[in-house]
This record gives C-alpha cells, sequence and structure tokens, in this order.
C-alpha cells in the first residue's frame, strides 16, 4: 500500500515519511534472513545436490552477494544439502529523477527504498531507459578530459569502489555507453549537479546498489 501510494503521488512530507517507512520494512522484509508469510517477493529454497549460491542466485535473479549477505553466509563458495535459504524474486531495477537527485529502487514494481545522487553538470544526465551492461569492483579510470590515471585500490579515485556501466535502449539514452552508476571520493558532492553525466553515489550507497542491479537483467530508467 505505501508503494502504489509513492508511486501514484503524495505531498512532499507524506512522500518522505512513506519512503522511511518503507526502507525500514525493505530491512526486515527484503534484506534480512526473516520471511514474511505471504509476501511474494521473497521465498524458501531448500539446496539440492549439485547446487551452487551462484546457480541458486541467478535462477531467481539476484546477484551472488546479496543472497550471501541476506542469508549471513560467510563462505560463499559452500552451501549445505537441504539447508532452506530466504531468496529473492528478483531482478531489481532503479529509476534516477533528476529533478530531486535521488535514485529509487524497485523489486518487481515495488518501491523498496530509495538514495541521494549527483548527476551531470549542465544537465549532461541522458534522459531515457539504461540496461545494466557490466560491473566492476574496485576500479581503474582515466579521466577523459585530462588523460589522468587512478590505479585499482587508490583512495584518490574519483569514481570510488563501484562501477555499474550502462547502455541505452531507450529515449534520449538510446545507442549511449561510456555512462554509468559509480562512486566518489567526494562525498559532500552528492544531491549536486557536477559529474560528467554519470550518476554518482556515496561510499555505503553504491555498495548495496552494486549487489542491487545485475547486468543484461536491471534497467536503469533517468527521468526530469
Amino acid at each position: 500500500l505505501l508503494s502504489d501510494a509513492v508511486k501514484k503521488g503524495l505531498a512532499p512530507s507524506e512522500a518522505i515519511e512513506a519512503r522511511q517507512r518503507l526502507r525500514g520494512l525493505a530491512d526486515t522484509m527484503i534484506f534480512s534472513p526473516a520471511r514474511t508469510p505471504g509476501d511474494l517477493l521473497v521465498g524458501a529454497y531448500v539446496v539440492k545436490p549439485g547446487d551452487t549460491l551462484r546457480i541458486i542466485a541467478r535462477a531467481h535473479k539476484i546477484s551472488e552477494n546479496l543472497l550471501a549477505e541476506v542469508n549471513k553466509i560467510k563462505d560463499k563458495h559452500f552451501v549445505r544439502l537441504n539447508q532452506t535459504l530466504k531468496v529473492i524474486n528478483g531482478p531489481f531495477h532503479a529509476v534516477v529523477d533528476k529533478s530531486d537527485h535521488e535514485i529509487y529502487i524497485y523489486l518487481n514494481g515495488t518501491y523498496i527504498c530509495d538514495m541521494r545522487v549527483a548527476l551531470g553538470s549542465n544537465g549532461s544526465t541522458p534522459t531515457g531507459k539504461w540496461i545494466v551492461r557490466d560491473q566492476l569492483e574496485n576500479p581503474s579510470w582515466a579521466d577523459p578530459r585530462t588523460g589522468k590515471r587512478w590505479r585499482a585500490d587508490d583512495p584518490d579515485n574519483p569514481i570510488g569502489e563501484y562501477w555499474i556501466g550502462l547502455e541505452g535502449v531507450e529515449g534520449d539514452a538510446v545507442g549511449q555507453v561510456g555512462f554509468g552508476v559509480h562512486g566518489t571520493n567526494d562525498e559532500s558532492s552528492i544531491g549536486q549537479d557536477v559529474s560528467m553525466g554519470c550518476v554518482r553515489l556515496g561510499a555505503k550507497d553504491i555498495a548495496l546498489v552494486y549487489k542491487l542491479l545485475l547486468p543484461k537483467l536491471s534497467t536503469v530508467t533517468v527521468q526530469d
């Protein structure tokens, strides 16, 4: 009900309260081991012979890292036969609102949570629909304007610890590549129009989004 209310439109103060409550619900109902009876967004899965965490995650269109985190599994290479896991029925998708500098996360149409973002200066983040093309953890990066390079593990790397590459498929985004969702080494820039067109998140938020969005399955829609 809260998700439907947010999507249909609420007064600003009510929308903030509803989104806060939705994030609290998601922390318990989606991102914890707890399973709520009747919740269609999650389910239970009994590990069968030949299963691996990766196989189970792929079948439910979520990441291996997210599945491990939700089930408090420390070793992703080991699951017990007949073990019951909580699974999430993915995939996740995202909507970026340029006017509010927010990214909204959805799971099968249900609003899950939101985060603040930085966007391209002078409106340079193209609107339209993008599909997640690839992902890279701990990336190196070269500034296309200056040619300056940052190696992986460099704390001064402007794009932070995670890169989610995008490919435009609808609207002004069609055919465009080189844009992505990434972190930052300058948290004070969040909420501003300062990037070269990419969507920039704080360190904690990009770490979560990286676990939620999947290449070839998740979409990111950018709207004014």
